[in-house]
Parts: C-alpha cells; sequence; structure tokens
C-alpha cells in the first residue's frame, strides 16, 4: 500500500492511448516523440509497470537524441523510470532515476516535484530497510506538501509514515496517523485516499483481534475502489485470509480468485505473487494438489521477476509441500532446498530491517523524552522569568548578576549538548563499521561451511576408493595372486587423479576474488585464448566455434572486457563440446550492447539442461551425469558465476531444450567501445 496514496487512477485511458499512438506514428522528430512517449508512460502509470518502464526509457533515448534541452521533461521522465524501476524489483536503478530527477527540481525550486520525488525515493529507502534515510524523505515530502498546501501529497506522506509505525508495531501511533488521513479525504472528497485508509484501518484492527471491524474497514474499502475502478487487491486478499481463518472456505475462495484475476488484467507484478499464492494454498487445503501446484507456480514466476527473497520463501515452501503429495520426491526436495535458500537470505535481511526498526523506536523514544524535557524546561524558564520581574523591582544590580549566571549555565548545557552530539555520530560511524565486517564474515562462513562439506563428501569419496583397492591389492599379494592386481592399480591411479582434480578446482574457486587485477583485452583476444586452450579438444570433436559481434549502426569499433573472462568463455565453450551429441559440435557467442551493459550470449547444439536444474548446476560439484560419461569435477559453472559476479554481472541460463542451450553473461560497461564487424573463428 506504500505511496499509492497520491497516484491517479487507470480507468479511461484507451481513448488517449490510442490518439497518442496515432500522433507517434506521425511524429517527424525524436523531440516530439520524446513528448508523446512520455505522455504514454504517464497514462500507464501504476497500472503496467513494465508497460510504463518501456515508454519512459524510449522517451529518454528520444529526449538524449534531440536538440532540445527542456529540463521540465526530461526530469519527469527520470521520475517516471525511476517509478518504474521500482515496481519491476530494480532498486538501485530506481534510486539513481529519482535522484537524477530531484538535482533538477532542486535547481529550480519546483516544489510540488519535490515532494513526490521526496516521498517515492522514502518508499524505495523502506523497502531497502534503510529507515533513516525513508524518515528523512518522508519528512521532506510533507515540508513541501505543507508549503503549497497540497493535500494529496501530505496525506500520501503521512500514510507512509503510518505504515512504518505500523511495521514496529506502534498501532496507536499508526492509527492517528490514518484517522489524520481519513478525515482529510472525507472533507476533500478524495475517494482514492478514502478507500486506501479504510484499508490500512483494517489491517490494525485485523492485527488487534477486532475482526467484525476489520471486515467494516476491508468491504468499505473494496465497495469504493469498485466504484472508482481501482486497482486494489489488498482488500480482497484480506478479506479472503479472514474468511479462511474463519473456515468459511467457499466465500474466501471467490475472493482470492478477484483479487487473482485483477492482478493479472491489471499486470500488477507486486501483488501477483500473493495473490498466486493464496490460490495455492487454499486448493492445497481443501485437497486440489494439481490446482494448488499450478498456482503455484504461476506464483514462483511472478516473484522470481520481482527477485523479492520473503515472496521466494513462501511460494518455494508451498511447492516443496505439493510436489510431496504428488509423490514426487526429487521435485520437493529441491524446492525444499531453494526454500531453505531463500529462508536463509530473507532472515539475514530480516535482521537489518529488525535493527533499523529498534533504532527508529529508540529515536522515537528519545524525542519524546526531549519534548518532555523541553516542556519541563518552558515551566522553569517561566518560573524564573516572573523571579526576575520580582527581582527587577527590587534592584536591577541583582538581576544582572542572575542573567549572567543564567548565560554561564546555558553556555555548559550548550557545550554538553555539542559533546553528546559529537558522541552519537562516533557510535553510529562504528557500528556501521561492525555492520560491514559482519557481513564480510558471514560470507567467508559460508564458503568455509561449503568447503567443510565437500571435504567430508567429495573428498571422501576417491580417499575411500583408493584405502580399499590398495587393501584389496595387499591381500592379493599375500595369496600370490596377481591376475587382478594392474586392474586394482588402475582403481587407485583413477581415483588419485580425480582427487588430484578435486583439490585443484577447489584451490582456483578459493582464489577467485584475490587476484585485483584490472587489465582488459579485447573479446577476440579472450575467446582467442580460450581456443588456443581448448584446441586438442575442438579437433577430436571437429567443432565450430564462431564469434559474433554486434554491427547495427552506432555500435562502437571494438570490445574490451576483464582478461579473467578467458576462463569463464573456456568452460561455457568446453561444456559446449563435451555435452553434445551431434558429429561437428558448434558453439556460437553473440555479443550486444544493451544500455550500460555489456550482453554476451553462448549459444551450443548439445542435448540441453532441463529447466528445474537451471539454477542447480551453477552450484558448487553439482553434477547432473556420472563421471564414467563426462568426466569433470562439477565446478566450471561455478567458477563461471563467481567471476562473473565478482565484476558485478550476472550469468544464467535463459533457454534449453534438445536443441542446445543458450548462457547469458552481462556485465556493466565501464567506457568499453563495441566493434562493428563479425568473425567466424572455426575450426576447418
Amino acid at each position: 500500500m506504500l505511496g499509492v496514496f497520491m497516484l491517479i487512477a487507470t480507468c479511461g485511458r484507451s481513448g488517449p492511448i490510442d490518439s497518442l499512438l496515432q500522433e507517434l506514428d506521425i511524429a517527424k522528430n525524436d523531440r516530439d516523440k520524446a513528448y508523446i512517449l512520455n505522455n504514454l508512460s504517464r497514462l500507464y502509470y501504476l497500472d503496467t509497470a513494465e508497460v510504463q518502464l518501456n515508454y519512459a526509457l524510449k522517451a529518454h533515448e528520444m529526449y538524449v537524441n534531440s536538440d532540445t534541452k527542456d529540463d521540465s521533461l526530461l526530469m519527469e521522465i527520470h521520475y517516471l523510470k525511476g517509478s518504474g524501476y521500482e515496481r519491476v524489483g530494480k532498486t538501485n536503478l530506481s534510486v539513481e532515476s529519482f535522484m537524477s530527477s530531484l538535482e533538477i527540481a532542486q535547481r529550480y525550486g519546483w516544489k510540488s516535484m519535490l515532494a513526490r520525488i521526496h516521498n517515492y525515493l522514502g518508499i524505495v529507502y523502506d523497502s531497502l530497510g534503510s529507515i533513516d534515510d525513508a524518515v528523512k524523505h518522508y519528512h521532506k515530502s510533507l515540508e513541501f506538501a505543507n508549503e503549497i498546501e497540497d493535500n494529496g501529497l501530505y496525506m500520501a506522506g503521512q500514510n507512509n509514515i503510518g505504515h512504518l509505525y505500523m511495521r514496529i508495531r506502534e498501532y496507536d501511533k499508526a492509527e492517528e496517523r490514518f484517522l489524520e488521513n481519513l478525515t482529510k479525504a472525507k472533507q476533500y472528497k478524495y475517494f482514492e485516499g478514502t478507500s486506501i485508509t479504510h484499508t490500512n484501518l483494517g489491517i490494525i484492527a485485523r492485527k488487534r483481534g477486532d475482526i467484525d471491524n476489520a471486515i467494516v474497514h476491508f468491504k468499505e474499502a473494496l465497495r469504493l475502489s469498485d466504484s472508482l475502478e481501482m486497482n486494489d487487491v489488498h482488500p480482497l486478499l484480506n478479506l479472503g485470509d479472514i474468511y479462511v481463518e474463519n473456515e468459511y472456505h467457499e466465500l474466501a475462495l471467490n475472493y482470492y480468485r478477484d483479487a487473482y484475476a485483477m492482478a493479472q488484467d491489471a499486470q500488477l507484478m507486486e501483488n501477483i505473487p500473493d495473490a498466486g499464492l493464496s490460490l495455492s494454498k487454499w486448493y492445497f487445503k481443501n485437497g486440489d494438489f494439481q490446482l494448488s501446484l499450478m498456482y503455484g507456480k504461476e506464483a514462483l514466476k511472478a516473484a522470481k521477476r520481482l527477485d523479492t527473497r520473503e515472496k521466494l520463501m513462501l511460494v518455494n515452501e508451498q511447492l516443496a509441500k505439493n510436489y510431496e503429495k504428488l509423490g514426487e520426491y526429487k521435485k520437493a526436495l529441491y524446492y525444499f532446498k531453494e526454500y531453505k535458500n531463500e529462508q536463509d537470505s530473507f532472515y539475514n535481511q530480516e535482521k537489518i530491517k529488525f535493527f533499523a526498526e529498534l533504532e527508529l523506536k529508540y529515536a522515537g523514544k528519545k524525542r519524546e523524552a526531549e519534548n518532555l524535557f523541553l516542556k519541563k524546561e518552558q515551566q522553569k524558564n517561566n518560573t524564573i522569568i516572573e523571579q526576575q520581574r520580582i527581582i527587577f523591582i527590587i534592584g536591577s544590580i541583582l538581576f544582572l548578576m542572575l542573567a549572567i549566571g543564567l548565560r554561564a549555565l546555558w553556555r555548559k548545557n550548550k557545550q554538553k549538548q555539542e559533546y553528546n552530539d559529537l558522541l552519537e555520530r562516533q557510535v553510529r560511524e562504528r557500528t556501521s563499521n561492525l555492520k560491514e565486517s559482519n557481513d564480510q564474515l558471514l560470507t567467508a562462513n559460508q564458503e568455509l561451511e561449503q568447503f567443510a562439506y565437500i571435504t567430508s563428501h567429495d573428498l571422501k569419496e576417491p580417499l575411500r576408493n583408493i584405502a580399499s583397492f590398495s587393501s584389496l591389492l595387499s591381500r592379493k599379494i599375500d595369496k600370490r595372486q596377481y591376475s587382478e592386481l594392474p586392474e586394482y592399480l588402475q582403481y587407485i591411479y583413477s581415483s588419485t587423479h580425480q582427487m588430484n582434480s578435486l583439490i585443484e578446482d577447489i584451490l582456483a574457486y578459493s582464489k577467485l576474488g584475490i587476484d585485483e587485477n584490472a587489465e582488459e583485452v579485447s573479446l577476440e583476444n579472450l575467446v582467442e585464448q580460450a581456443k588456443h586452450d581448448l584446441r586438442q579438444t575442438i579437433e577430436e570433436k571437429n567443432a565450430n566455434i564462431i564469434l559474433s559481434i554486434d554491427q547495427s549502426p552506432g555500435a562502437s569499433s571494438s570490445v574490451f572486457l576483464p582478461s579473467r573472462l578467458s576462463m569463464v568463455f573456456k568452460n561455457l565453450i568446453e561444456n559446449g563440446i563435451k555435452y553434445n551429441k551431434n558429429e561437428s559440435p558448434r558453439v556460437e557467442i553473440n555479443y550486444a550492447k544493451h544500455e550500460s551493459n555489456h550482453v554476451i550470449r553462448v549459444k551450443d547444439n548439445g542435448f540441453g539442461i532441463e529447466e528445474e536444474y537451471h539454477d542447480l548446476v551453477f552450484e558448487m560439484f553439482k553434477r547432473l551425469h556420472n563421471r564414467t560419461t563426462y568426466q569433470g569435477s562439477g565446478i566450471g559453472l561455478a567458477i563461471c558465476r563467481k567471476i562473473s559476479h565478482s565484476f558485478g554481472g550476472t550469468l544464467n541460463i535463459i533457454s534449453s531444450n534438445e536443441k542446445g542451450t543458450t548462457f547469458e553473461l552481462s556485465l556493466p560497461i565501464s567506457n568499453h567501445q563495441v566493434k562493428q564487424n563479425q568473425l567466424v573463428l572455426a575450426d576447418q
């Protein structure tokens, strides 16, 4: 419910959209296209996030290409980009866009936009758990809204601060904010705000256990949102939860279905996982595991796009339960592991938020104590003033002496306050340093735990083989039975070779990130180096390696990447050849520049990887085939992903079937250029 208070309704837009699309078709220059695309993005504001963001990005592209210098247009484009990025889960890009918009608004003193931008920045920082920054921006928004007497903007800030209080269980303070909003919304006939506030009051009533009052608020919110054709699923989901808890299952199902349909139709991506999970749980509880599984998978797709730990954790847990009921234990185990991974990440985030919320509570209590102290000081000062009046009548000399004494006391208190402020700043700095150290220690501990697990499992296997066959070898020698000795020696040699390979790969993985060499070489040289390392394999398998670089207009003449990526290309090319049953394996490497990223896709014509294993293959020593059929330690893709992450990039499987697999490597660009030709590197 954060931040939706002041935003426009989305009904009745088909006419304006059609008109703008017609204008876009006949627009003759980039300046006009930028204005039209910006207006299209504004019309999709709070409706379809991806469409809104796409129009905003295109508007920015047209603006940059044009020769216009309209700062008000650029400010709004950045604002719409920021809201779009926030709604699709790209918070870093959201903050960057809002800061660009804020800089322009501050330069010209546009207070209405300053109020809106600060409010939305508060929402973004609130979602990241940065409570201090969130509160700072919310109060800035309230200041500007008060100055320009904009009640809608003021209520938006009040609404968001109320949510902060509600999350830290200060329900009385939250209710006070929401009731003030409700009064203003009714006074100014702001029905959208009235609907949202009823939902908030219903949530507080439900948390207090006042179910009857909660139902009244949710139904009133639902009535208002229906009459205004607002897309708000929160009252529907809350009513569904209440009726499930009270065993009115059919009634609950109707509310869940309506919420899911609304989220899908309006493309409310942040609400689809919640609605889908509610339906999945309902069907699971009522014994229809197939329908439960279907809605669970839909919820998982949406949750992955949002990349939120809590929603991914809950959906994976539900899918594990479904597969267990259906007897598919292998898949149940996979989703249970995913659930545990997301659970660990979520609880780490929750710890950070918990301490931030404790700090907020402490700050609130501290302000209350300071206010009480100021009131007492005021009473004390009033008494002193009265005494001074009497003393003045008695004699001006005594009054002067008292004034000097009071001034000395004031200076002493001021010095004490300055000293206290200095101590508080030092405590905050040390707390920040301690948190950073704890985060680094946590990462190191996680890798140590993983290496300990590998040592107790993967490394023990060849050791057991060596011990077993050495014992058999000794017995055969004692009995002078020499016929089977070569076979036993071969097993010992094979296990020794396997163990040596595992140790070398573990050392290679552990050293990643230690070498800070920032040397960069061309993409062609990286691929050539990988080919040179694999020349024997390429010749034996009659493989073709093809490099293709984007030739579109405006592409750069060369591409330079970190030299350490040579290991990534080597592993991906080697896998494309190894896991391949074709007479002539083929690996295509395609490069393109997308916005501020290098995007490299490596496509092979092998036999593919099933979708459920797309994430598993990047874990250390996770193999899909036995060592007899395909040799290797199972650490290659883990090394590739770790190298990608060390440069701030990502490595994922984007498609895979019986015709081959495509990996996508995305890296942030730092002053690189793209070569405008295509090279075919094939081994004849």
